[in-house]
C-alpha cells in the first residue's frame, strides 16, 4: 500500500470542497441485460443542491473497452410528475444538466444508460476478467479467471461473461441499496442468480475511489448468431496476441543467451567485486539495458522504493491540513548520502528530481506541469542497450541549461 501512496501523493491532486458541490444519493438501480448484450441502466437518486450551485454533475466509470452512454435525465416532482431535463454528455460516462432555480434544495432524479462493453465471449486463451477503478490484487484476479474458466462448458462459443461495476458518486460512501436484474430470453444463466445473489458490494477505497457493486455472472447465449454489442473480434485478436507474446518471449531468451555467450566474462575474471559491480549494487533496469540491449520502462516509484531499501534516501509519507477540508497526503523526499557515492543511473534521476539541495516535497514536483524525472533516465538506458556508452556519459553530464534545450529540439 506504501508505494501506492507515494505514487498517489506525487501524481494526483486534491479533491474539491464537498460544500461547493451537489450531493448525489443513490437509492435505486435497475440493471438489465439487453438481447444485444447491452446493459440498460436506470439509476434512481437524490440530489442536495447547495446554495448557488447552478450545475449537477454524474460521472460513472468508463474505460477503452467500457462506454456509458446517458439516455435520459428525468426530474420526479413531489407530486410524481416526471419532468425530462436537458443534458450534455461531452464525453462517455458523463452527464451535466442545469439546477432547478427556486424551490427546496432537495431534487429527485432518474438517469437512464445504455453500457456496452461488459459482456465478453468466455472462450480462448485470455479470461475477461479486467482491472476496474477498485484496488484488487494480481491473486484475486488470477481466482476470477480460474473460476471463468471452470465455466467454460462444452459449447464455449455460446457462454459469455457478464462483469459490470457500478460506482456511486464519491460522497455516498456506503451502500445501502440492493440493485434489481433481470435478462431477456435469450440469456440463460449458467447458475441460477437468488435475489441474495445479484451482485456483491464494494465498500469505498481512500483517495477518490467511491463504493459500488459489482454484477458478474455467466450466460448461455440462446440467440440467432452472436450478441451485437458483444466484440467477439477484440477478444479474437487479444487471444492471437496472447500467443503471440510466448513466441516473443521464447525469441528474447534466445537471444539473450546468445549475448550471453558472447559477451560474459571469463570465469576466472568473476569474483565478488565483480557481482557487485555489475549484478548485485546495479538497478533491475540497467541489468536489463547492459545484458539484453534492450532498455526497461524506467518507474520513479521502484526506483524510490529500491533507494530507500538502499538506504541513499529518507521517504515520509505525511498528512497536510489534518482535520480540514483541504487534507492531502504529502511526500517528503531527502538524499541521505552525497550525489558523488550515486551511480551514473542514480545520479541522473536524483539531479532531475532534486535539482538543488538534499530534499524536495510531492507538492513541489507537482507543481511542474509535464515533470517527468525519469525522462533522462529512460534516454541514458537506451544509450546503454545500444552500447553507446559515450552517449550515455554525455547525458549524465548535461547542465540544467544543456537540458533545458535538447528539450526544445
Amino acid at each position: 500500500m506504501r508505494p501506492f501512496l507515494i505514487l498517489l501523493a506525487l501524481l494526483v491532486p486534491s479533491r474539491p470542497l464537498l460544500g461547493d458541490v451537489p450531493i448525489w444519493r443513490s437509492s435505486d438501480v435497475k440493471v438489465s441485460l439487453l438481447s444485444d448484450g447491452a446493459l440498460s441502466v436506470i439509476e434512481n437518486g437524490s440530489v442536495f443542491v447547495p446554495e448557488g450551485v447552478s450545475v449537477i454533475k454524474r460521472q460513472y466509470w468508463t474505460d477503452a473497452d467500457e462506454r456509458v452512454t446517458p439516455i435520459r435525465v428525468m426530474r420526479i416532482e413531489s407530486n410524481g410528475t416526471e419532468v425530462p431535463e436537458r443534458f450534455v454528455s461531452p464525453w462517455p460516462g458523463f452527464v451535466q444538466w442545469n439546477a432547478t432555480s427556486g424551490g427546496p434544495p432537495q431534487h429527485e432524479y432518474r438517469i437512464e444508460s445504455r453500457v456496452t462493453g461488459v459482456v465478453t465471449p468466455i472462450w480462448g486463451l485470455c479470461c475477461p476478467v479486467r482491472q476496474r477503478a477498485t484496488l484488487t490484487s494480481p491473486i484475486d484476479r488470477l481466482r476470477e479467471t480460474i473460476e471463468v474458466w471452470h465455466d467454460i462448458g462444452p459449447h464455449p462459443t455460446s457462454r459469455y461473461l457478464l462483469d459490470y461495476q457500478f460506482f456511486l458518486s464519491e460522497e455516498q460512501e456506503e451502500v445501502a441499496l440492493q440493485p434489481t436484474f433481470a435478462f431477456g430470453p435469450e440469456w440463460k444463466p449458467v447458475h441460477p442468480i437468488a435475489s441474495d445473489n445479484i451482485a456483491s458490494m464494494v465498500k469505498a477505497e481512500p483517495f477518490g475511489v467511491p463504493a459500488s457493486f459489482r454484477i458478474r455472472h455467466v450466460f448461455d447465449y440462446a440467440g440467432a448468431g452472436r450478441p451485437t454489442q458483444v466484440d467477439v473480434r477484440t477478444a479474437m485478436i487479444r487471444d492471437l496476441s496472447i500467443a503471440a507474446f510466448h513466441v516473443v518471449a521464447l525469441l528474447i531468451w534466445f537471444s539473450y543467451l546468445r549475448r550471453f555467450a558472447l559477451t560474459r566474462p571469463k570465469i576466472s575474471e568473476i569474483d565478488e567485486r565483480w557481482l557487485r559491480e555489475h549484478l548485485i549494487n546495479e538497478h533491475p533496469e540497467v541489468i536489463a539495458a547492459r545484458w539484453t540491449g534492450r532498455p526497461g520502462v524506467a518507474s520513479i516509484e521502484r526506483f524510490l522504493r529500491r533507494m530507500e531499501r538502499d538506504g541513499k534516501v529518507a521517504l515520509e509519507i505525511r498528512t497536510v491540513n489534518e482535520g480540514t477540508d483541504d487534507e492531502d497526503f504529502a511526500v517528503n523526499v531527502r538524499l541521505r548520502v552525497p550525489r558523488e557515492k550515486l551511480t551514473e543511473y542514480e545520479r541522473i534521476v536524483i539531479d532531475d528530481l532534486i535539482p538543488k539541495g538534499d530534499e524536495i516535497d510531492s507538492r513541489d514536483i507537482r507543481a511542474e506541469k509535464h515533470f517527468d524525472p525519469m525522462a533522462r533516465a529512460q534516454k541514458w538506458l537506451y544509450a546503454l542497450a545500444h552500447d553507446k556508452p559515450e552517449k550515455s556519459s554525455r547525458l549524465w553530464r548535461m547542465s540544467d541549461r544543456d537540458r533545458g534545450t535538447s528539450a526544445e529540439h
